[in-house]
């Protein structure tokens, strides 16, 4: 099954600069655009499913705009494109909706994307 240390490896590959801001359920960050993420089993099963909810969390709203869009181009996939691999995980994934919320009191938006990701665990 994908965990966290699979998400993280994803987004770090692939966006270094949030490498060493991305957290599990929130983040303890306040002064630096950081991520944090909750995985949520959604069907069991031969080929199970999971729902991926990414938080961004920063001062910059344009720049959480374009993380938000890398962070999609990495977890939703489409059948001609090769499918994302991490260690024996492979998956393939589809947006689902997301957001954005003003914590005017922090001076900070909250942007989430969520993606229903399909597992398959090769070599299982």
């Amino acid at each position: 099954m994908i965990k966290g240390k699979h998400i993280k490896e994803l987004i770090e590959s692939h966006i270094p600069e949030l490498k060493g801001h991305i957290y599990p359920l929130e983040t303890p960050e306040t002064k630096r655009t950081s991520v944090y993420y909750s995985i949520t089993p959604v069907d069991g099963g031969y080929v199970p499913q999971v729902r991926l909810q990414l938080n961004l969390v920063g001062k910059d709203y344009d720049e959480l705009e374009e993380l938000a869009d890398k962070l999609t181009s990495i977890f939703n996939t489409y059948e001609n494109e090769p499918t994302p691999t991490v260690e024996n995980i492979a998956f393939r994934g589809s947006s689902a909706g997301g957001g954005v919320l003003s914590l005017h009191e922090y001076g900070l938006y909250n942007m989430s994307r969520i993606f229903i990701l399909k597992i398959k665990e090769r070599g299982a």
